[in-house]
């Protein structure tokens, strides 16, 4: 990863030798990035002295996408372990798994507003999730639409 400021310096910086790094995301209004590294672990750097905050065991197995809602505190990690998680950037707790992907997730896209996130694993299907935030918190429900690419279904849950 490299970082370049006005100064027309860089910086480069690595996680481990051989650790592959599959997601990185800023979050601007705390100064940080947050990578998954060692495959399950999530870590958060500061992006102006480059020194680590935090290092959390996020999922079973390797971690394959982040995402960082851009106004409130959320971090979304997906794994394939299938399942995604949000997490708290102001505490680094998590504040919810969901389950309900049958194969290993490759992705995760927040939508412009941040309401929703879509997910698309392995077996060619895709869940669209619903964050409807109350009083700037996640209620205890989260409305799951399930697209599977191959047969065009579409099939509501509710996952508590």
């Amino acid at each position: 990863m490299r970082e370049a400021n006005y100064k027309k310096e860089a910086k480069f910086w690595q996680s481990k030798p051989f650790s592959p790094v599959y997601s990185a995301k800023f979050v601007a209004k705390k100064n940080l990035i947050v990578v998954d590294a060692d495959l399950i672990f999530i870590r958060g750097y500061n992006c102006s002295t480059w020194s680590r905050i935090t290092t959390i065991e996020a999922h079973s197995e390797r971690i394959t996408c982040i995402s960082v809602h851009r106004e409130n505190p959320y971090l979304i990690s997906a794994s394939d372990d299938a399942s995604i998680k949000i997490w708290s950037h102001n505490d680094w707790t998590l504040i919810r798994t969901l389950h309900g992907h049958s194969s290993p997730i490759t992705h995760i896209s927040l939508s412009p507003s941040g309401n929703t996130f879509a997910s698309g694993c392995q077996n060619g299907s895709s869940k669209v999730c619903f964050l409807h935030m109350i009083h700037g918190r996640l209620p205890p429900f989260i409305w799951i639409v399930n697209v599977f690419c191959k047969t065009a279904d579409l099939e509501f849950r509710l996952y508590v």
